[in-house]
Parts: structure tokens; C-alpha cells; sequence
């Protein structure tokens, strides 16, 4: 909507008989991609930094499967690679794991604030132990490794 207004602005101004017009329609034909592209960083910089860390930290575990929570947050097979099966679920508080969620899964990543009491206990109980915490980046993800 805001690029719809702008390019209205844009048309008025640079179709205006006042040179000063005209140039200012200029200089926002110019400007507004670049003011675009900063807002459009600003916005999204780190919203799923901390998953991406996680996804990377997991790749050097060289798994066949891995369990993720909102796989796209991840980067899914672009960090992951065509190699590894990705089960994604759907983001839930509290997660809510099963134990067949878990079956055949080498490593899993999750929201700790997603994560409750029963969620831990179903991947202690299936072998896995916690093997990193990343920073809070706007939300910290804890990485789980089946243990050998």
C-alpha cells in the first residue's frame, strides 16, 4: 500500500509544472527503493538469527535426520543440504512431543520457551541430551543430539 501511495506521489510530482516539484519528484523516485530496502532490514535482521546459528552449529553433527520446529526459520535444505531429512512441526506452546516425533531422529531444535517439563522428558527418555543454547536472538533455540 505505502509503494502504491509513493509511486501516485512520485507521478504527481514529477507530472507538476513547478521545477522544484519535479525534482523532488526525482529524488523520491530515487530514495524510495533504497529507504525499502533499509526498512526491510531493520525489520527482519534478526528475526530468526538464533535458529539459523542452530541449524549451522547442527549441520557439523553430520545428521540423517533432524527435528525442527518451523523448519523455514532454519533454512530448511538451503542450510541443511538435500541429504538430510527434515521433519518440521508446527510451532506450539507447549510443543507437545511424542515419542514417535522423536523416531529415527539423529538431533532436534526447538524454542526453549516452546520447550515445557513433558517435552524434556520425552527426549531424555528417547536418548537425547541438550547440547547447545544459542543466544537470544529475538528467541534462544536449544539444539538436542541423540546420545550414541
Amino acid at each position: 500500500m505505502l509503494a502504491i501511495l509513493m509511486a501516485i506521489g512520485c507521478s504527481h510530482l514529477l507530472g507538476a509544472r513547478p521545477r522544484g516539484a519535479r525534482a523532488a519528484g526525482w529524488a523520491l523516485l530515487a530514495l524510495a527503493p533504497l529507504w525499502g530496502v533499509e526498512r526491510t532490514m531493520s525489520l527482519l535482521r534478526d528475526k530468526s538469527r538464533a535458529a539459523v546459528d542452530a541449524a549451522l552449529w547442527m549441520k557439523r553433527l553430520e545428521p540423517r535426520r533432524v527435528l525442527l520446529e518451523q523448519a523455514w526459520a532454519y533454512g530448511g535444505s538451503l542450510t541443511f543440504g538435500n541429504g538430510v531429512d527434515i521433519r518440521d512441526l508446527a510451532p506450539r506452546r507447549p510443543v507437545g512431543l511424542a515419542a514417535s516425533h522423536l523416531e529415527g531422529v539423529d538431533a532436534a531444535a526447538f524454542y526453549e520457551r516452546d520447550l515445557a517439563p513433558p517435552d524434556r522428558r520425552a527426549l531424555e527418555s528417547a536418548g537425547f541430551r541438550e547440547v547447545l543454547r544459542t543466544e537470544a536472538r529475538p528467541k534462544a533455540v536449544l539444539v538436542f543430539q541423540r546420545s550414541p
